[in-house]
C-alpha cells in the first residue's frame, strides 16, 4: 500500500494485492483480476469510510 499527499491536502491511495488460486488454470487469471480489484475495492472504500 503506497499513501501519498495531494496538493490540494488529500491523500492518494494505491494498494498491490497479489492473488493465485490453487488449482484454477491461467486461463481464468484476468477473470480472478476483475473479481480481486472490485473485492478488494469495496474493501478499502469501507475502511476509508470508517465501517
Amino acid at each position: 500500500m503506497e499513501v501519498a499527499g495531494t496538493e490540494s491536502g488529500g491523500s492518494r491511495v494505491c494498494w498491490t494485492e497479489d492473488l493465485s488460486v490453487r488449482g484454477v488454470p491461467g486461463a481464468f487469471d484476468g477473470l480472478l483480476a476483475r473479481v480481486g480489484r472490485l473485492v478488494f475495492g469495496r474493501a478499502l472504500e469501507g475502511v476509508l469510510r470508517g465501517r
